[in-house]
């Protein structure tokens, strides 16, 4: 879609999606099966969501690695207007997300050193 197409709301014109190539995020969901360690004085979860582990507070998770906020059928955040700083940050589209949409192989080489070539 052309930005001359752009739809129309009440607000004004929606501009279209700079990231038509990649699924939207509801429904995608595959960040929220990362860790998602809370900030003191910045994310206020609801305590049922949280996780600690020695000092620190992380989003708890299912079996499968999801995130618990995860709403199973929709894919959806059940806390989405209380969801962590990290969760608001995320960049759909951005250099990690599109590592996960391309598989954990992907992610491991996003996250780890390339291993030092040995001398001849």
């Amino acid at each position: 879609m052309f930005a001359s197409e752009a739809k129309s709301c009440p607000s004004g014109p929606i501009p279209p999606d700079p990231h038509s190539d990649i699924p939207a995020c509801v429904g995608c969901a595959r960040c929220c099966h990362l860790l998602v360690e809370l900030k003191a004085d910045v994310d206020f979860v609801p305590e049922k969501f949280v996780a600690e582990y020695n000092g620190a507070r992380f989003m708890d998770q299912t079996s499968d690695g999801a995130c618990v906020a995860l709403d199973p059928e929709t894919r959806g955040c059940t806390i989405y207007e209380d969801r962590p700083w990290v969760c608001r940050k995320f960049d759909r589209g951005g250099a990690l997300c599109r590592k996960i949409l391309i598989g954990p192989a992907a992610l491991r080489a996003h996250t780890t050193h390339p291993a030092t070539p040995a001398k001849p």
